[in-house]
């Protein structure tokens, strides 16, 4: 499942503005860190349609063992 999630996670990303927003599994944890290449300045990160038992902090989009099975879309946004 989790597997699955990711791969969705990474098919909903759009770029605008000059922006290559990316993401970075740390290594055995389902922790997926956000990046953004071309931002003048520090960036802030939105996410939206998260599903039950998913979480973001800021800066890291997180997948629980509780993580609600299904098809999401989410939208992810960088500011700079």
């Amino acid at each position: 499942m989790k597997k699955i999630f990711s791969t969705a996670l990474f098919l909903g990303v759009a770029f605008t503005h000059g922006l290559n927003l990316g993401f970075r599994q740390r290594e055995g944890f389902n922790l997926y860190d956000l990046s953004c290449e071309g931002a003048h300045g520090a960036v802030k990160y939105y996410v939206d349609g998260l599903p039950n038992g998913v979480t973001f902090d800021g800066s890291s989009i997180v997948i629980t063992s509780a993580a609600q099975v299904g098809t999401f879309t989410l939208r992810v946004k960088a500011v700079d």
